[in-house]
């Protein structure tokens, strides 16, 4: 038997959404955000905790009976 020769037609994109799969979890969708967040956090923690090392050095020499 002869098989037909069947056309091919090509499908176009009418519209692209970045950032959005609805197949994946929550946290692939926010991903971006999570390494934002992680990032900022991972700045912000050392420099806390410089800033409570140094309150922490003054009010302890500032103490009467320190040398």
């Amino acid at each position: 038997m002869r098989q037909k020769k069947e056309k091919t037609r090509f499908s176009h994109i009418l519209s692209l959404k970045t950032g959005l799969n609805p197949n994946s979890s929550s946290l692939g969708a926010n991903t971006t955000w999570l390494l934002v967040w992680s990032s900022a956090l991972a700045i912000f923690g050392p420099v806390l905790s410089l800033a409570i090392r140094g309150i922490a050095a003054v009010r302890k020499k500032d103490k009467p009976g320190n040398t």
